[in-house]
């Protein structure tokens, strides 16, 4: 295999701005298709990443082997086999019900789901014993559901799982900026970018790219921060009605798109979606310290023989 190459990523990859709309109308008809149940918009930061996953893995010389871990009903994992037919797509999660939905839902000859905890050493030495090894691995919103402990041991895995020379694409939330307007009860293990980072490189990856996702102006954080007026501090929820009116009414006047598009979704949710696609705040930026969402694209070195 060709060494895989992340050094010419540059933006946009085909889907910033109004190039967003093909993506994410595509990605909501495949959905659609699932059993997945909650609202679509809360995929969308997925889908710009399965979507920046896909524009690179095409770049690649030869077929592709992809691990896809945490693929939950498996949209994101189908949305790339679709469109790369050539490669081959595994995609594994620990809740057996998601990938019984996922089988019935998606099928296709260059794709398979099975029920894999990553975290255990059982279920890597199976994924080797099946498929050897894979020439990419993505992991997208899985690793603020885990413990700081298996989180690590997945980041280990993950390595075993790779070729020399095979790419991470990973993702994660921005604690600081993620929590100025959230509060998510199960993300157990949220970080900065600094912390994401160098837990990447404690595991002995080699990181080519880091991307942001959902731009926050850095004012609003200056003043969300600075009243205390976060939706989470820590890790405890900031219950305050009197805080929860400050941060609405600062990205009101500093980000009215957002709010329009959230009263927007009250009156007519299907027309708040148009406008939500049409917005470009998912789309991948060259700001991941300012941004919600955080998108590295790591590669396990060729010196490595795990």
């Amino acid at each position: 295999m060709l060494k895989q190459t992340t050094e010419n990523i540059s933006l946009p990859l085909g889907f910033t701005g109004g190039d967003n709309c093909p993506v994410l109308n595509s990605f909501i008809s495949v959905v659609a298709r699932s059993s997945y149940s909650g609202p679509v918009e809360w995929l969308f930061s997925s889908a710009i990443f399965y979507n920046a996953a896909f524009e690179l893995i095409k770049r690649q010389v030869g077929k592709q082997v992809v691990l896809d871990i945490g693929c939950s009903y498996g949209y994101g994992t189908y949305m790339m086999a679709e469109r790369l037919s050539e490669c081959r797509f595994i995609g594994v999660d620990l809740n057996e019900d998601v990938i019984a939905a996922a089988r019935t839902s998606y099928r296709r000859n260059n794709l398979r789901y099975e029920c894999s905890d990553i975290s255990k050493q059982s279920a890597v030495d199976r994924l080797r014993e099946t498929y050897n090894s894979f020439d990419a691995v993505t992991c997208f919103e899985v690793f603020e559901h885990v413990s700081r402990r298996y989180s690590g041991q997945i980041l280990n895995n993950i390595y075993r799982l790779l070729k020399p020379g095979g790419i991470l694409y990973i993702s994660t939330p921005n604690k600081p900026i993620y929590d100025l307007r959230a509060d998510t009860a199960d993300h157990i293990n949220e970080v900065t970018l600094d912390e994401f980072e160098k837990w990447i490189k404690a595991h002995n990856f080699s990181i080519d790219s880091v991307f942001g996702s959902n731009y926050v102006r850095p004012i609003i954080q200056k003043i969300i921060t600075g009243t205390k007026s976060a939706a989470r501090t820590g890790n405890l929820r900031n219950g305050s009605k009197l805080k929860s009116i400050i941060r609405r009414a600062v990205l009101t006047i500093c980000q009215p798109k957002i709010v329009l598009i959230e009263l927007l979704k009250k009156l007519s949710h299907s027309r708040g979606i148009e406008w939500e696609i049409r917005s470009s705040r998912f789309s991948l930026n060259n700001s991941p310290k300012n941004s919600s969402h955080i998108f590295v694209v790591a590669s396990k070195p060729f010196r490595s023989t795990a």
